[in-house]
């Protein structure tokens, strides 16, 4: 699961730089909106590596755990801590990302 959410990962992030490289290079008549349109697909595109990010900071917080067992309750239960504290992160950082498109909707011409 990781290897692919690595991937995924590299992906996005090749996006973000593609994207924000046509937005350093929009030339001519256009190129303002152009260059804001690029500009607002890099971002997006970086929300979607965070997100995938902190998923595998979970993910490798979970198969951690999972591998200590009762190895080591101490370093299991400070790991379980900071994986509840991520997925609350998580948790909010989904709520912000499902209220920003709307509030972006709105203030489309």
């Amino acid at each position: 699961m990781l290897r692919l959410l690595d991937q995924s990962l590299a992906t996005e992030l090749v996006c973000v730089l593609r994207c924000r490289r046509h937005y350093f290079m929009a030339r001519g008549i256009h190129s303002q909106s152009v260059a804001q349109d690029f500009l607002d697909q890099s971002n997006e595109e970086q929300a979607h590596a965070d997100q995938i990010a902190e998923r595998i900071v979970i993910d490798s917080y979970r198969d951690t755990i999972m591998y200590l067992g009762d190895q080591d309750p101490t370093t299991r239960r400070m790991l379980e801590g900071i994986l509840a504290v991520e997925e609350q992160h998580a948790d909010e950082l989904a709520d912000l990302l499902v209220s920003f498109p709307a509030a972006a909707d709105e203030e489309t011409p």
